[in-house]
């Protein structure tokens, strides 16, 4: 393959990936179908115990407790936290203790969201788009 081709095939990749990454049951899914802007963690209760699955840099979370009473916390602060994908929004903050109220009474997941105005790193689309453009200059560039 054509070494420019495949340069130019690597940045677009990179440059598309992070809209890809906000879509399905993702934290930010979850997040923007509620009105938030983005998602900060997504934590899931599975083998006894509160696990971090997708985070953002820049924000530190802990969920502790059961699937029935869960207590969580955000530094800097929640905008939201939503618990089993959306089924109940609590105001965010720096802790809480939330009880599962779905069918069977049980908390499986804990999102937390944030608004844009309070983005502590640069946007991953920014980041595509800077590396997509260093290939584009590198794999173009005149001898």
């Amino acid at each position: 393959m054509n070494t420019k081709l495949f340069a130019v095939f690597v940045a677009f990749a990179f440059a598309i990936a992070p809209v890809f990454a906000a879509t399905g049951n993702s934290m930010n899914a979850l997040c923007q179908a509620k009105g938030f802007d983005y998602g900060i963690a997504k934590w899931q209760y599975r083998q006894e115990q509160w696990v971090l699955g997708d985070h953002i840099e820049g924000y530190e979370t802990f969920v502790g407790g059961s699937m029935a009473r869960a207590e969580y916390t955000s530094s800097p602060n929640a905008v939201a936290v939503l618990t089993n994908g959306g089924a109940q929004v609590f105001e965010g903050g720096d802790g809480r203790l939330v009880k599962g109220e779905n069918h069977n009474g049980n908390i499986e997941q804990i999102v937390f969201c944030a608004d844009a105005e309070e983005v502590p790193e640069m946007s991953t689309f920014v980041l595509g788009g800077a590396a997509a453009i260093a290939v584009g200059l590198v794999a173009f560039r005149r001898k």
